[in-house]
């Protein structure tokens, strides 16, 4: 899977802290259109991203967020073999609603970039469902220039000294200015998604799981084993489940599928318990409390 991964032209990643025994442990995933990919590590660093070996290898384009772990990547000084980089405009967008409305104000940049960027993505589609195969050199050229001009009016505003700045706004108006072909790919390319949403929805199970257990408890040896992870994970677009996972989960329509240390608490468990036959697992159906459990046809 991994040399897949590393082969394929267009790659989401993503990286987010889990408890793990009083501890905070961190899992990765790594995404395309069919395949989905699970690590886990005790820190968020080139190490555990260099470890996992997908990465290094990748010479397409990445789809990411700003973490200045992932730079290097896209550095052929530093190694990269990154061709092109999309930022993800779902996490902009956000930061920049967050700037807005601690100063509606005075920072009312902020909200002209978001309109900004949502007119390059209903551009993008338009032509898209016209036909095109990208826009006209004219139509980029006027997307790009609105966007640094916005960019620049969020500088201006937050520059040290300036009544009324933001020391985070300035920082976001600046990357954006430096990044602004990481965040305006989309609009040149039109077979790379403008967020990184496909890898946070993969990697949004993890957070629920902890959150429900309060903890993952898989320390082994000197780090987290991805494999020996459990909990469930959404199906890909090609209907398979590619997650670590051992025993439980979810079916392929959305359904849980109990893992083997719950069949004490379940219906069929309490039938073992009693020394009656099992229903057979063939079927789901819901039980009180909020679980399912497997039952007859």
């Amino acid at each position: 899977m991994k040399r897949a991964l590393a082969a394929a032209p267009r790659l989401h990643h993503d990286e987010t802290p889990v408890p793990v025994n009083g501890v905070t442990g961190y899992v990765y995933t790594a995404r395309t259109d069919n395949l989905i990919w699970y690590g886990a590590h005790q820190t968020r660093s080139h190490a555990a991203v260099d470890g996992f070996d997908i990465l290094p290898r990748f010479a397409g384009v990445l789809i990411r967020d700003d973490w200045h772990g992932y730079h290097k990547y896209s550095d052929p000084t530093r190694g990269g073999k990154v061709t092109q980089v999309q930022l993800c405009c779902a996490r902009l967008l956000r930061d920049l609603k967050a700037v807005w409305e601690s100063d509606p104000e005075h920072q009312a940049w902020a909200e002209q970039m978001r309109q900004t960027l949502k007119k390059a993505r209903r551009t993008v589609d338009t032509a898209i469902t016209q036909g095109a195969a990208g826009l006209s050199t004219t139509t980029s050229r006027s997307l790009r220039d609105l966007y640094l001009n916005t960019a620049q009016q969020g500088i201006d505003a937050n520059t040290p000294g300036t009544a009324g700045r933001s020391h985070d706004a300035y920082k976001l108006a600046k990357r954006m200015r430096e990044r602004v072909d990481q965040v305006l790919n989309f609009t040149l390319d039109f077979h790379v998604e403008w967020t990184n949403n496909p890898a946070e929805q993969a990697i949004r199970m993890a957070k629920l799981q902890a959150k429900i257990s309060g903890v993952v408890r898989v320390w082994c040896g000197c780090g987290l084993r991805a494999r020996r992870l459990r909990w469930p994970v959404r199906p890909s677009r090609a209907g398979s489940c590619r997650a670590p996972i051992r025993g439980g989960g979810w079916s392929r329509d959305r359904r849980r599928i109990p893992r083997p240390d719950e069949a004490g608490r379940s219906a069929s468990g309490a039938k073992r318990a009693a020394g009656a036959p099992a229903d057979s697992p063939t079927e789901l159906r819901r039980l009180p409390g909020r679980r399912w459990a497997a039952a007859a046809r």
